[in-house]
């Protein structure tokens, strides 16, 4: 065996142990979301203010339901940020409807026609970011639709799970609390 030999060797087995090691991290932090979806959780300790992200495309069943429901939620200090790529997407009309409906709202709306690669979604993220006004972001997809308990949820699972905070574990504690799309 050469020397070129064993460093390939030590780097393969390197490699296969970082591997091992996240895949372990990954099971830990799903079976903590999986306890803390199980459990009824008491509300959070606080509740700071955080921004909530809904990127857009087209005008889909239940558009106007389903994102009313996120700006009714009864939390303080939350802003939502809608976003487009398209100038002209439905949308829009859709969003301009809630601002129209819910005055007291903190809505913005982002269309900007810019792409990141080659997701339209992290795109519009990225997009939409310029509007965020708070440090702590959540982000939803726009066919859910949520109770009053969603903010607050997410939040207290955030203060319970600080150690395993990843945008794996934020998508695995939407799924298993409130399943693949609709909260309770």
């Amino acid at each position: 065996m050469t020397y070129l030999d064993k460093i390939i060797t030590v780097l393969a087995w390197g490699f296969v142990i970082a591997t091992l090691l996240g895949a372990v991290y990954q099971i830990v932090a799903l079976i903590a979301v999986r306890h803390l979806a199980i459990q009824n959780n008491p509300p959070p300790r606080s509740r700071p203010a955080l921004t909530l992200l809904k990127p857009l495309c087209g005008g889909e069943t239940d558009l106007y339901e389903n994102l009313r429901s996120f700006c009714a939620l009864p939390y303080p200090g939350m802003q939502i940020v809608f976003g487009v790529r398209d100038p002209n997407d439905p949308a829009i009309r859709v969003v301009e409807q809630l601002r129209a409906d819910l005055p007291h709202a903190d809505i913005a709306l982002v269309v900007n026609e810019n792409v990141y690669g080659a997701n339209y979604k992290v795109s519009n993220l990225i997009n939409m970011m310029g509007a965020a006004k708070h440090e702590l972001l959540v982000m939803s997809d726009s066919d859910m639709h949520v109770d009053a308990r969603y903010l607050d949820t997410i939040v207290s699972a955030m203060g319970v799970l600080a150690w395993a905070w990843s945008p794996v574990c934020i998508l695995a504690i939407q799924r298993l609390a409130y399943g693949p799309r609709l909260a309770p």
